[in-house]
């Protein structure tokens, strides 16, 4: 959070259900807990930012929208641990709302050179190559340590170089401007029908909460 603040000075609160703010479950003899905090600024409409606790699933959830006069990919950041004894997973990218945003991405192609972990392919397992970047920044550690070192300080510089991005870009109005604002659209719609999450959260949440969750906060 002190992250955010500092590459984003000018960060207001948006308001959210407090239902979604903040939820526990006692559900199948786990407790779980998820907290949600969504943020704007001037050049974007909307900042999420999702952890959840599910004692060893452990997950943090970001994903930044540029306000649409400007050019700019999304920034999407999961970083999971799915218990000590199991896979840690990494993903980072300026996730592109059209072809043309690919390369916006590029200033990632360095961090993998720092953090070749990262460098994994994108499987159809979790993700599909819709809305991703050929330069993401993906990897699956087998240590927690890993995950929070290697991680932690890749999202940390990707963010760095996403702020540099956005902050360098024109203002582009217009017929430009709406076409981004239906692809974001698109994006949510998207995501929202494959967010492989939803199961998870029906388990614990149920299956009401979990669909408004996705598609009006999660992908909102």
């Amino acid at each position: 959070m002190t992250h955010l603040q500092e590459e984003c000075v000018d960060l207001r609160a948006l308001p959210l259900d407090d239902e979604y703010a903040y939820h526990i479950s006692n559900r199948n003899n786990t407790s779980v807990r998820m907290g949600t905090l969504l943020f704007e600024s001037e050049k974007f409409r909307r900042i999420r930012l999702t952890h959840y606790d599910g004692g060893d699933m452990q997950v943090l959830n970001c994903l930044w929208y540029p306000r649409p006069q400007y050019d700019a990919p999304l920034l999407g950041v999961n970083l999971v641990s799915f218990g000590s004894d199991k896979k840690q997973l990494c993903v980072v990218d300026f996730q592109p709302l059209e072809e043309t945003q690919n390369e916006s991405a590029r200033p990632l192609v360095a961090i993998q050179e720092k953090f070749p972990a990262l460098n994994e392919t994108i499987t159809a397992k979790f993700y599909d190559q819709q809305f991703f970047s050929p330069y993401l920044l993906l990897g699956r550690f087998d240590k927690i340590s890993e995950l929070l070192s290697v991680g932690c300080q890749a999202t940390e510089l990707a963010v760095k170089e996403y702020m540099k991005l956005v902050m360098s870009l024109p203002v582009d109005e217009g017929i430009n401007a709406e076409r981004r604002k239906l692809r974001q659209n698109d994006y949510n719609k998207y995501n929202a029908e494959r967010d492989p999450s939803l199961g998870i959260y029906e388990v614990y949440f149920g299956k009401s909460w979990a669909k408004a969750y996705i598609n009006n906060v999660k992908f909102g």
